[in-house]
């Protein structure tokens, strides 16, 4: 799962989101950072440290396995769960259909957590502006985005 976090405020997560962060943690630290630990004493046995490839790679593993442990635990000590309400507004784990309302094209979009976040498969943050502007609000409803390229009025279609 991707990870990414903003230390200034709590995280929102699904109960989903929840759930597999809970797993990737347990994962992490009871099976891949015990791995890691042992690469690590197989490399020293090897002599010379300045010049041992693979305890260099494995250290490098080692670091970013904690890095990924430490931001979960970040996570999991400052979040929140979004709560499953009206069927018919805009809220995490709703996919949007809105119509720009300066040039009509239509676009999809899911709206997810700050974790979620991943431009590729149309999901974007609830903190990002669109996903700011468009939460709370019900099909026919227009909303003011305030955009990095510009700011423009839309108008949403469909929650689904």
């Amino acid at each position: 799962m991707k990870i990414r976090t903003n230390q200034n405020k709590k995280v929102t997560l699904t109960a989903v989101n929840l759930k597999k962060l809970s797993q990737e943690l347990r994962i992490l630290t009871k099976v891949v950072r015990p791995k890691i630990i042992s690469e690590i004493k197989t490399a020293r046995k090897q002599g010379d440290l300045s010049e041992n490839a693979e305890y260099d790679a494995a250290k490098q593993k080692q670091s970013v396995i904690e890095k990924q442990i430490a931001e979960i635990n970040q996570i999991l000590n400052n979040y929140h769960i979004v709560e499953e309400k009206d069927n018919n507004v805009a809220r995490i784990g709703k996919t949007v259909i809105f119509k720009h309302l300066g040039n009509s094209q239509e676009m999809k979009f899911k709206i997810g957590t700050f974790s979620d976040f991943n431009i590729e498969e149309n999901v974007i943050s609830n903190d990002s502006p669109l996903g700011m502007s468009v939460i709370g609000k019900k099909a026919g409803d227009k909303a003011y985005i305030k955009g990095i390229k510009g700011s423009y009025w839309i108008e949403i279609v469909k929650i689904q």
